[in-house]
């Protein structure tokens, strides 16, 4: 304990005041979007500024989102997450967290108990679900409820081994609208050539452009393009490759003897916020090394050890498809599809402009 007393002492005479009552900051959420829709889920960032130097001693970082307790991932020494769920309230919402410093050894032999009673409690829980016998669930009851209190009586002794160092808050705002423009942008679609036509055994290919740079509170903005061509009874099927920021190509399947004749090509705008998207590539790149530390820590640890180890890298697994897949929901279209006629026809013969 006295310890950690003198590794916050050594953390606060690191900080200059600008009064005698300035609280440091230990905090800083300068990679966290400010904006959210319903809709979609934030992702909460907050680096640690300094670190304990005694090798001793780690940082514990614990949040409540709106009051409410919000899991913290660490995912590096000083860069600790919350995802939230989609988010369905309009309005302002703050993010706490609270860093703590706490013995190391002690926090890991606390977390390996507490892994290793749990693990007994979800055994007991399959037992019980197979049993039929009222007198041996009884039994298997009390003897569930006697690893519940020791992980309660464990979970206590891991909070007397903290130190509250700080608490901050961070506030985003939520809305019903994913993106607020300041202009609209232009999108324009122009066949490869001039005739609008291509011949069965070709690929249908249109340059797709967007006018005009958006951005708003949040940062610049990263567009996309969706191509379709669909007639009434059968479609053309479209890969969009991003050449540049504002420029894309749209190019169809191989054309078959099928799609002859005339067909409309629909190319649709999307936008999503640039910051949010490197927010995430962020927190990827971290836990993506988070779970590569554990697997090793997992292949040098004794069998308790390896076994919670390989369980947080199973949960990181989780957690980064799920952080993957954000990416996709902060898209939106903001401005009505484009479209451009075309014609697919029987094989050019000599002497015909093709493209």
């Amino acid at each position: 304990m006295k310890l950690l007393i003198l590794t916050i002492m050594g953390w606060l005479a690191l900080f200059s005041f600008d009064s005698a009552f300035a609280a440091p900051q230990f905090l800083d959420f300068k990679l966290s979007a400010t904006k959210y829709a319903v809709g979609q889920s934030a992702v909460l960032i907050a680096y640690t500024k300094i670190l304990p130097t005694n090798s001793s001693v780690e940082t514990y970082v614990e949040g409540s989102l709106d009051g409410n307790p919000i899991e913290v991932l660490q995912l590096a020494n000083n860069l600790s997450i919350s995802v939230t769920s989609p988010l369905t309230e309009v309005g302002s919402h703050s993010w706490k967290v609270s860093v703590y410093v706490q013995d190391k050894k002690l926090a890991q032999f606390y977390r390996e108990s507490i892994f290793s009673y749990q693990k007994l409690v979800d055994e007991i829980d399959a037992n019980i679900n197979n049993e039929v016998e009222p007198t041996k669930i009884a039994l298997l009851l009390q003897e569930k409820n006697e690893k519940l209190a020791l992980i309660e009586s464990v979970s206590a002794m891991e909070a007397r081994n903290r130190i509250k160092v700080s608490s901050q808050y961070f506030f985003f705002d939520v809305s019903s609208t994913k993106i607020n423009l300041s202009s609209t942008p232009l999108l324009t679609i122009e066949p490869a050539n001039s005739l609008s036509e291509f011949s069965v055994g070709q690929h249908a290919l249109f340059y797709v452009s967007v006018g005009g740079i958006l951005g708003n509170e949040d940062g610049p903005f990263d567009y996309g393009v969706d191509c379709s061509a669909i007639e009434a009874i059968s479609a053309i099927s479209f890969a969009t490759q991003k050449m540049d920021k504002t420029y894309f190509t749209c190019a169809s399947e191989q054309l078959i003897s099928a799609n002859l004749g005339n067909w409309t090509i629909s190319a649709n705008l999307k936008v999503r916020s640039e910051k949010k998207v490197q927010a995430i590539k962020a927190v990827l790149l971290a836990a993506n090394q988070k779970k590569a530390d554990y697997l090793a820590q997992a292949n040098i640890s004794d069998e308790l050890a390896e076994a919670y180890f390989q369980a947080k890298a199973a949960q990181l697994t989780v957690t980064i498809a799920h952080l993957s897949s954000l990416q996709s929901t902060l898209w939106e279209n903001i401005i009505p599809p484009v479209s451009q006629s075309f014609e697919v026809v029987a094989p050019f013969t000599e002497g015909h402009n093709v493209w």
